[in-house]
């Protein structure tokens, strides 16, 4: 009997005090296909699959005679992983180390300890090793991009491979990830999955997602992660399923309570469908992936295909349907400017996004068209490995060998300062007018006096470099930026990540809404003479402990149509002022009050 070793590890993350651990899925599919095969489970034990981040040692000191190790990568392990398999190797010099995942690239055949590479669905190939290696024949180099035709295949959560992992765990709360098709019908470059290889979307069986399902709300499953690329591009089918969801979640005993979806991207009004049936399980609602507004750019990463000219139609439809919305924004693509960045981002806001903007670094993953030789002579784009970056590390658990993250720091039509720049414009947006600091008076000098959105924030941002105390922090936050962007370190990691570096001002703000008021107030007074109403129903905006909720205002503006209309309203909160914690709050999205017509 030969002794199979299957590693899938990831970052532990506490939350509430509790130890939140991932189920590792890729690795169980893997060994649930194999093991439907006689021969395989005649001759092979899988002894154990690894789902953490351990100390090297104390993995190598359990292991007893590895003949395969397959290891599953990606950014949140890949240094993990090489490390831990070249000490293995040293350890067993016959064992064969196989690599896979998203992360799996040519270049890792000059890392001598490793045997083989697995591209693209690992399942056949896996079986393919294993009866090479039980017949003693030579395994290939590497195993060339294929799938699954049929996904008629074994489960791994139906199989029983994860429940020793859960009863042995017992006061650990898992995160699992639930997969209902495979494959993505775009290209766009900066992705890893946008290779031909995957353009075909294929299914897997009704049945088996709700059995999962089921399995998943019995056994401390507390968030799901959907590993659809376009979940709602099958209508019917995916609105059974987001049913299948809300049931699971809602079933006595059950721990699911938050969940991240892919959309689809062409956005139709199917994912709002969704989205009122998943309701609070989605993470900061309905994600509308935009990356850019600007055309050139758009034709550049292959995401022209987009209608980014129905956007404001489908935010109006997220009110509509109740449903929080955001959209994810990538800085430092080809052929973004400074310039066309700023526009942009305003842009949204005149759509009408006015819930929640998440800005990303553009990163460059090993299988994305956008990381190849071509793409980075052709755009000049510059690059630093940054450490830190995404949410999911955790330094305090293991940090023996960090991770890497290669962000773009520059490249033809952008420098590094300029994208600097227009990050901080950025953190203005996210802050000011998404959390809610200015918006009501940036949506009346928009709405009524027609005052665009970017000529409200050029002045905006200008005030606050001025100010004594909202410039210091201002600095603060752009030396953290551009430390990070020139020498992949981030300031104060233990904090915050690359992604979240305007994460250190949220409390900051808070504390200074009163001043940024004023400002916000200051500004719209530059182009015109703003009516004193409007600064004092921004002040009521904002939830404020000293304020007694429900409380009424009289507006000489209606909030629900941005026209000139009386309107009375009761503002209320979901907290009372003993109950107010900051954090909870904000993570809530609701330090926003809520206003409600009463004539």
């Amino acid at each position: 009997m030969h002794n199979i070793y299957l590693f899938q590890p990831q970052y532990t993350v506490e939350v509430r005090k509790e130890k939140n651990y991932w189920i590792p899925y890729s690795a169980g599919c893997i060994w649930s296909y194999a093991a439907q095969y006689q021969d395989i489970v005649k001759n092979f034990e899988l002894k154990e699959i690894i789902f953490k981040r351990e100390f090297h040692s104390d993995i190598i000191n359990r292991m007893v005679d590895p003949k395969i190790c397959g290891f599953s990568c990606y950014i949140w392990n890949y240094q993990y992983c090489l490390m831990l398999a070249e000490k293995i190797k040293n350890w067993w010099p016959k064992c064969k180390i196989i690599f896979g995942g998203a992360q799996s690239h040519s270049s890792l055949l000059n890392k001598k300890f490793i045997d083989c590479l697995v591209f693209a669905e690992g399942e056949e190939a896996f079986v393919d090793i294993l009866r090479r290696y039980q017949t003693n024949q030579e395994l290939e180099t590497i195993y060339t991009k294929s799938r699954v035709n049929n996904l008629d295949i074994p489960s791994p959560y139906l199989t029983g491979i994860f429940d020793n992992l859960v009863k042995d765990n017992p006061d650990a709360v898992w995160a699992a990830t639930i997969e209902t098709t495979r494959g993505c019908p775009y290209h766009c470059t900066f992705c890893d999955t946008g290779q031909n290889i995957y353009n075909k979307v294929k299914k897997f069986d009704t049945l088996r997602v709700a059995q999962e399902l089921k399995w998943m709300s019995k056994n401390n499953i507390a968030y799901l992660m959907t590993a659809d690329a376009n979940f709602g591009i099958f209508k019917e089918r995916d609105l059974e399923i987001a049913k299948l969801i809300r049931k699971a979640a809602d079933v006595p005993g059950s721990k699911i309570e938050s969940m991240n979806v892919n959309f689809a991207k062409n956005s139709s009004e199917t994912i709002f469908e969704l989205g009122q049936i998943l309701g609070s399980l989605l993470r900061g609602g309905i994600t509308f992936s935009l990356q850019s507004t600007n055309k050139a750019t758009l034709e550049d990463v292959h995401r022209i295909n987009m209608e980014i000219n129905k956007m404001s139609t489908l935010l109006s439809l997220g009110e509509k349907y109740g449903v929080l919305t955001y959209t994810e924004m990538i800085i430092g693509l080809p052929n973004e400017t400074q310039e066309s960045w700023k526009n942009g981002i305003t842009e949204l806001l005149e759509m009408g996004q006015h819930q929640n903007i998440d800005v990303w670094f553009s990163q460059l993953l090993l299988n994305s068209e956008m990381s190849q030789p071509e793409s980075r002579k052709k755009y000049k784009l510059s690059t630093i490995h940054a450490r830190d970056y995404i949410t999911l590390e955790n330094s305090a658990m293991y940090d023996e060998c960090p991770e890497y993250v290669e962000i773009i720091n520059s490249t033809a039509t952008m420098t590094t300062d300029e994208l600097i720049d227009a990050y901080m414009y950025s953190w203005m947006i996210i802050h000011f007018h998404i959390t809610g600091y200015s918006q009501v008076i940036a949506r009346y000098c928009y709405s009524i006096e027609k005052i665009s959105y970017r000529k409200y924030y050029d002045i905006l941002y200008e005030k606050i470099k001025q100010d004594s105390i909202l410039s210091s922090h201002y600095n603060e936050v752009k030396n953290t930026v551009s430390t990070y962007l020139k020498t992949g370190v981030l300031i104060n990691s233990d904090q915050f990540k690359g992604h979240t570096i305007h994460g250190m001002s949220y409390k900051f703000l808070y504390d200074y809404k009163n001043l940024i008021t004023i400002i916000a107030v200051g500004t719209a007074n530059e182009v015109i003479q703003l009516p004193d109403n409007i600064g004092i129903l921004q002040e009521n905006f904002i939830f404020d402990t000293t304020h007694i909720f429900p409380r009424q205002l009289l507006s000489e503006i209606n909030l629900e149509t941005w026209t000139k209309e009386s309107t009375l309203y009761s503002i209320e909160n979901t907290a009372s002022n003993d109950t107010f914690d900051f954090y909870f709050h904000r993570r809530k999205n609701l330090l926003k009050n809520k206003f409600h017509r009463i004539q």
